[in-house]
């Protein structure tokens, strides 16, 4: 531990001196950007991971800068930086955060196989945390393809980088219900870690530890099991609890009187208070960061709303193991709202990902209203990706939905079945179907008619 402290005190003063220089000797810039990194390393394991993240993304902002002025030179440190600073975004939940720049850091990595399998290896491990089991797989297994021939030229740099891509592809695997399909990454694994246990027994450690976060034990022949641990219940006074009930309660409030601010800060204080709490009430952080990224959002602050939507989507996601009738249409709500935001931000590919995703999970459900509000969501993202036909099927189906609901609850949902009505046309004018058009346009009409 004073070790740890230690080499924290020294790695802040160095960073504090070279700001010092660097800002008056540009030449000391990459220099900084070392010692951000690796100060960013050092918070990261003593697990500060927001000021990890911080001092990471500061060394990010120097390297690009670099990058632009001799990309040969620091195309490849901004690549290892980038897939750190996802290490950390991951680590605080922010997992759509963490897939965009362990993507670009992927893409800065083609030409370097030892850095490129690692940057697959980040991001298949934060698409697992994502639930996106078969991205993650395809990710893992690629840089399993990639480490093998570099093992055979230089074990003892890259044994242990393998093993830890074994170890994800095999949870991965198990996660998605194939557990067979893992039985020969684990014998080679099990090979591995033999070997790893005489040359690196820290790398061993390193790899029991990442795949107990995730819920695993490995045995010494390769074969991976379920950690099974009782539920803690939440220690949570009543009256802290029903704080945080109140500042939820006046959050919603606040929304549907557009003060919107105001909101944001109800919900703040409601995260803050639970975080407070020891164990964490889950479901409530869930649903309070929720609340708070839908009022972010509605502000226009989308990224700011994909952080908190990032980590309400990450506790929900644990929540469904073990109450999935309570818990999945929760999670279908915030990845619905994770969708759209994604879509705001021009990344309509992954918005559209997390929208197949909350359909999936709403079908599950007896739950016509968010089925209806997802699957029109899902069109909206298909027809941005110019995938008309698609999107028009989708818009049929919500279409349907909204007319089923409207029959039982005008009130609520003519409105809606109007707006959908709307996206038809649209559909139909992609396709060049004019006529049809027109026709979806004089129902929307008609429908706003006797809403009166």
């Amino acid at each position: 531990m004073f070790i740890m402290e230690d080499a924290l005190a020294d790695a802040q003063r160095k960073v504090a001196r070279l700001r010092r220089v660097a800002a008056e000797d540009p030449s000391h810039r990459p220099t900084l950007a070392m010692t951000l990194d690796g100060l960013g390393l050092l918070l990261g394991v003593s697990r500060r991971r927001d000021l990890a993240a911080a001092a990471t993304q500061e060394a990010v902002d120097l390297y690009r800068d670099l990058a632009r002025a001799e990309p040969a030179a620091y195309r490849a440190p901004l690549a290892t930086t980038l897939a750190n600073l996802g290490g950390h975004l991951s680590e605080l939940g922010k997992h759509s955060s963490a897939v965009t720049v362990i993507r670009e850091a992927v893409e800065l990595s083609r030409d370097h196989p030892a850095e490129l399998a690692s940057a697959l290896t980040s991001l298949g491990l934060t698409l697992s945390d994502m639930g996106r089991l078969d991205d993650a797989i395809a990710a893992t297994l690629e840089a399993i393809a990639l480490y093998r021939p570099i093992v055979i030229a230089d074990a003892k740099a890259h044994a242990g980088h393998l093993a830890a891509a074994l170890a994800g592809v095999i949870q991965q695997l198990h996660d998605a219900g194939r557990a067979e399909d893992a039985r020969p990454y684990g014998h080679e694994a099990a090979g591995l870690r033999r070997w790893l246990q005489v040359a690196e027994p820290d790398m061993v450690a390193f790899i029991d530890d990442l795949i107990a976060k995730h819920g695993y034990v490995i045995t010494e022949d390769g074969r991976y099991t379920k950690i099974t641990t009782p539920a803690q219940p939440s220690t949570m006074d009543e009256t802290a609890r029903q704080r945080v009930r109140t500042l939820n309660a006046r959050g919603l409030d606040l929304i549907a009187e557009n003060r919107l601010n105001e909101a944001v800060n109800e919900f703040a204080d409601a995260i803050h208070l639970l975080r407070a709490q020891r164990p964490t009430d889950a479901s409530a952080l869930g649903m309070c960061l929720h609340n708070h990224a839908l009022a972010l959002g509605k502000l226009g602050r989308t990224a700011e709303a994909l952080y908190s939507l990032d980590e309400a989507i990450h506790l929900r996601r644990m929540l469904v193991k073990g109450k999935p009738d309570l818990h999945q249409p929760l999670l279908a709500e915030s990845l619905n709202d994770l969708g759209r935001r994604l879509g705001e931000l021009g990344r309509h590919a992954d918005g559209l990902i997390a929208l197949e995703e909350s359909v999936a999970l709403f079908r599950k459900t007896d739950n016509a209203d968010g089925l209806a509000m997802s699957v029109n969501n899902l069109a909206i993202r298909l027809c941005d990706l110019r995938r008309h036909e698609e999107a028009l099927t989708a818009t049929d189906e919500a279409l349907d939905l909204y007319r089923r609901l409207s029959a039982d609850n005008p009130a609520a949902y003519l409105p809606l079945l109007a707006m959908t009505m709307d996206n038809l046309e649209l559909r139909y004018r992609h396709l060049g179907r004019h006529r049809d058009a027109r026709a979806a346009a004089r129902e929307a009409k008609a429908i706003r008619r006797g809403i009166g």
